[in-house]
C-alpha cells in the first residue's frame, strides 16, 4: 500500500475542495496534526481505515481513491455517500464461530452469511473471535479478516489449523520449532516441532480487523477497522 499515493491524493482533494486542514480536521474529527503527518507522509504507519473512511466522507469520495491511481476524486449525492457498491466491496464468506470455519474449511459448505468489504485489500474471508486468546489486541466479538494471498511471515497474525481446530495465533518460525503465541498470557503458546509443523495449514494473513461501535446503524460507521502491518 502506498502511503506517497495516499498523501498526494489527500492533499489534491483537500485543496480541490478549498478547505484548510484544519477546517478539514473539524469537518472529520480527524486531528490537524494527523491530516499534516499524512500528508506530508512523516506517519511510519499506513492511516487506518477508520481515519480513512472518516475523510473520504468529507473529502466526497470513494474509499478507494486512496489506494488506486486510476480512481480521481467525484461529488458523490448523499443517497451513494461514498462507498460505491459496484466498485468498491467485494462479497466474502463471514463465519459467526471456528466451528462454522472448520465446516466450510473441512467441508466445502458454504458460509453463514456475508459481509461487505473494500476490495483493493484482497481479503478472502472473515471470522469472529469466540474468546480472549488475542486480549487486549483483540476483543471477544471482533472480526478478523484474512488474505489467503497475503503468506503470514515471522511475529505476523494468522489464521491456522491444526488438527481439526483452528487458530487466530501470532507466528514465531524459531531455529528449531515454530510457536503459536496469543497475546493473553493467560493462554499457552502452542509449540510445534519437526512432524507436528508439517500439519499446520497456514489459511492466511490477518489483514485488518473490525470492532462494532454501539448506536450506528450505517455498514460504513457500524466497524472500527484497524489494519495491520499494511
Amino acid at each position: 500500500m502506498d502511503k506517497e499515493m495516499i498523501a498526494s491524493k489527500l492533499k489534491k482533494r483537500r485543496k480541490e475542495l478549498n478547505l484548510s486542514q484544519k477546517r478539514l480536521s473539524d469537518l472529520s474529527g480527524i486531528s490537524q496534526s494527523t491530516i499534516s503527518g499524512i500528508e506530508g507522509n512523516r506517519n511510519l504507519k499506513i492511516p487506518g481505515a477508520d481515519t480513512l473512511f472518516q475523510l473520504a466522507e468529507v473529502l466526497e469520495v470513494d474509499f478507494e481513491y486512496f489506494f488506486n491511481p486510476s480512481v480521481e476524486s467525484r461529488l458523490c449525492t448523499k443517497e451513494d455517500k461514498y462507498l460505491d457498491q459496484d466498485k468498491v466491496i467485494d462479497i466474502i464468506p463471514f463465519f459467526s464461530n471456528e466451528s462454522a470455519f472448520l465446516n466450510y474449511y473441512q467441508n466445502d459448505t458454504r458460509s453463514e452469511e456475508y459481509r461487505c468489504v473494500s476490495n483493493h485489500l484482497n481479503i478472502t474471508l472473515a471470522m469472529k473471535i469466540e474468546d480472549d486468546t488475542m486480549y487486549p489486541f483483540f476483543l471477544k466479538d471482533d472480526s478478523v479478516f484474512i488474505s489467503k494471498d497475503q503468506f503470514v511471515t515471522n511475529k505476523e497474525i494468522g489464521l491456522y489449523v491444526y488438527e481439526s481446530k483452528c487458530y487466530i495465533r501470532q507466528y514465531f518460525e524459531l531455529k528449531d520449532r515454530v510457536l503459536l503465541r496469543p497475546f493473553n498470557p493467560n493462554f499457552p503458546d502452542m509449540v510445534l516441532k519437526d512432524d507436528e509443523e508439517k500439519k499446520l495449514i497456514k489459511i492466511g494473513k490477518a489483514v485488518f480487523f473490525a470492532r462494532i461501535l454501539e448506536n450506528n446503524r450505517s455498514f460504513e460507521r457500524l466497524l472500527n477497522f484497524h489494519l495491520l502491518n499494511l
